[in-house]
């Protein structure tokens, strides 16, 4: 209840219960199992996510009949099931460690995308260490590092600038914060025939703004950047 262990061993029960938590733990209620591992009694605490990481082609297993749940965790393991998870996207290539030829032939594709995304990094030299083990305390930095980049909400398109209705090659663009300029601008559209366009500020003036004797407000020159200029630019 109140330690953590974060330099102890993650072992591979731990990864895919945790695995499986994340992605909700979805009833096995009705699922066929398939062949049960030996190394896997039922009652298990990680049993549920086992079976769930093997059923979504996370894990496949040593064999048929052992998983090895209490067994280190590796770091080329560790890349490789967390990619299987993230549905094995494609890879661009990493850059080379200075162990590369060391990590397994299964594990390469995962190992680039992991150092890809940023996920997960060398230990110093340039060096990968494949067969390192994973402490529990980098496994919860790897899973946050990558539930953050399935999280983050794009950055929204900006809105299209309006644009006034065609008809003149001649346009009044102006900015109005109590309504002033407003009725100037229309006057003008009416004598040119012109179009008319209005300079919206992206955050709306208050009267506390317009109050030229307030020293904090926007409408004071000394503080408030040409907003109209910037803004029609």
């Amino acid at each position: 209840d109140t330690t953590f262990t974060p330099g102890g061993t993650m072992t591979r029960g731990m990864l895919v219960t945790t695995l499986y938590r994340m992605a909700g733990s979805p009833s096995l209620e009705n699922e066929d199992l398939g062949y049960p591992f030996a190394d896997v009694p039922g009652d298990a605490w990680y049993a549920d996510g086992v079976y769930w990481a093997r059923l979504n082609g996370v894990v496949s297993g040593y064999s048929d009949s052992a998983f090895g749940p209490n067994d280190p965790l590796t770091r080329e393991q560790l890349s490789a099931i967390l990619w299987r998870y993230a549905g094995s996207p494609a890879v661009g290539g990493g850059a080379s460690f200075a162990d590369e030829s060391d990590i397994a032939p299964w594990a390469a594709s995962a190992v680039d995308w992991a150092q890809e995304s940023g996920y997960v990094s060398g230990v110093g030299g340039n060096r990968f260490d494949p067969d390192g083990i994973a402490t529990r305390a980098q496994v919860a930095v790897i899973l946050m590092r990558y539930d953050q980049a399935q999280t983050e909400e794009p950055s929204p398109e900006p809105a299209p600038e309006p644009t006034p209705e065609a008809g003149t090659d001649v346009l009044v663009a102006y900015f109005s914060a109590t309504g002033n300029t407003e009725n100037i601008a229309e006057h003008l559209v009416s004598i040119l025939d012109a179009d008319l366009y209005e300079i919206v500020p992206q955050v709306p003036y208050t009267s506390e703004d317009l109050n030229y004797s307030n020293s904090d407000g926007r409408s004071v020159s000394h503080r408030t950047p040409p907003l109209c200029l910037d803004q029609a630019a």
